[in-house]
C-alpha cells in the first residue's frame, strides 16, 4: 500500500532516508510513491520511488528500518533501478543481496552491484548497462506511472512462479552469496 514517509517521524529523523532522498533528487529523480510490503516478510521496510521519465528509469530505494528483533539506524538503504525495453525485457541493477543464482528463465537483463553505496555511482552503473543493452540493439520503452505498481506486482508473480518451478537455491548458490562472488552474467 501507499504511506507517506514525510508523516512518519521515524522516517524524518532517519539521516539515511532524508540523505540518499535527497541526493536522488539533487541527480534529476522526481519522487513518485512511497510504498511498504504488507503483510511485511520481516521486519519494517519503508519504499521510495523516483521517476527519471527521459531515460525511462524508476529509482526504488528501500530503506530497511527494523527487523522482527531490532531497530536499523540509520536504515539500510537497498537501491533496485529497472528500465523496461521494447522487447519485453527489463534491465533491472541493484545493489542488494542478487546474482548468487543461475539466472532463471525470465525476460530480465540483470546486473548487480553489491559493493556499490552511493545513489550517484549507482545511476551512473545502471546508465552504462542500459548502454550495453542499447548497443545490443534494445531500445527503451517510455515509463508510464499508472502502471508502474501493477507491473511491479505482476513480475513479483512471474518471478515467484519462476522460484517455484525451477527452485530458489543450490548450494553453489549458497556458497557463491557466504563469500559474495555474484555469477560473471550478473556483473559488468
Amino acid at each position: 500500500p501507499t504511506i507517506d514517509l514525510a508523516s512518519i517521524p521515524e522516517a524524518l529523523q532517519d539521516p539515511a532516508v532524508r540523505k540518499i532522498s535527497a541526493e536522488i533528487m539533487a541527480l534529476g529523480g522526481q519522487h513518485y510513491k512511497d510504498i511498504t510490503i504488507e503483510p511485511a516478510l520481516s521486519g519494517q521496510s519503508w519504499i521510495r520511488l523516483y521517476l527519471f521519465p527521459d531515460e525511462a528509469t524508476v529509482f526504488t530505494v528501500m530503506f530497511m528500518h527494523r527487523t522482527d528483533k531490532f531497530r536499523i539506524f540509520p536504515s539500510k538503504p537497498t537501491f533496485l533501478l529497472r528500465t523496461n525495453l521494447r522487447d519485453d525485457y527489463r534491465l533491472v541493477s541493484t545493489n542488494g543481496g542478487s546474482g548468487y543464482r543461475k539466472p532463471l528463465p525470465l525476460p530480465v537483463i540483470s546486473r548487480t552491484f553489491p559493493d556499490v553505496k552511493d545513489p550517484t555511482e549507482m545511476l551512473q552503473k545502471h546508465r552504462a548497462a542500459l548502454a550495453q543493452a542499447e548497443q545490443a540493439g534494445r531500445t527503451r520503452v517510455p515509463l508510464e506511472p499508472e502502471r508502474l505498481i501493477g507491473q511491479m506486482i505482476a513480475e513479483h508473480e512471474q518471478s515467484r512462479e519462476a522460484l517455484a518451478k525451477y527452485g530458489y537455491f543450490q548450494w553453489d548458490d549458497a556458497v557463491r552469496m557466504v563469500f559474495k562472488m555474484p555469477r560473471s552474467q550478473y556483473r559488468e
